[in-house]
């Protein structure tokens, strides 16, 4: 009997150090500074891109002509904008652009109607405009760094954002983020931000440097 006890210890001991090697040796998500002006520049020209390409596909539609040769085009556009780094670069994109229209496209669509709905104002883009002035603090956004929490045990969904200020206030978000399964690809699907923009900002206004 002692020395069951003793080999269910041994095992639990191994198994423990396995599990802690596990979480110092797996490589952790590695932070990445990014220029958001050159971001609003890329999605600027990926919005006028796409806004052609559907100009196009509406002509030769008309035309009833083949349109299958356009489609990697446009595909080029949504894969950059369908992983978590790319919906966090496209969300602080729009909040320097001051873009209320694609800045609300940046999060879960139920959560951000939670968030524009929770003011009574009736204009929801003046409501949108007002997000993005408390996250960009009126105009101080500097620029933001990306880390992606994909070894999280407890969720995999989210990621670290650290954003800064010219006024050097740096302040640390976490996002959450959720998952939309596309008929082409259930595997990976469509990312968008799950956090509220409220706690966003609540984080932002009580944030240290």
């Amino acid at each position: 009997m002692n020395t069951i006890k003793k080999h269910i210890i041994l095992i639990i001991l191994i198994l423990g150090i396995l599990i802690i090697g596990a979480v110092y040796l797996i490589p952790k998500g590695e932070e990445e500074i990014i220029s958001i002006e050159s971001s609003a520049k890329k999605v600027e020209e990926d919005i006028e891109s796409v806004k052609n390409q559907e100009q196009v596909y509406t002509w030769l539609g008309n035309k009833e002509l083949e349109v299958g040769y356009l489609e990697g085009k446009d595909e080029d556009v949504f894969n950059k904008y369908r992983v978590k780094k790319g919906v966090v670069e496209y969300l602080f994109a729009t909040i320097l652009l001051e873009d209320p229209n694609h800045f609300v496209q940046s999060f879960q669509p139920t959560n951000i109607s939670k968030d524009l709905f929770a003011v009574e104002n009736p204009d929801k883009i003046e409501v949108a405009t007002n997000m993005i002035n408390r996250i960009s603090r009126n105009g101080k956004l500097s620029k933001i760094s990306y880390t992606d929490n994909k070894v999280s045990f407890k969720d995999g969904e989210t990621a670290k954002v650290k954003v800064y200020y010219s006024d050097d206030k740096i302040v640390t978000l976490s996002l959450s983020f959720s998952r939309t399964p596309t008929h082409h690809d259930e595997e990976d699907g469509i990312y968008s931000i799950e956090s509220s923009v409220w706690d966003i900002i609540e984080e932002i206004e009580k944030g240290t440097k």
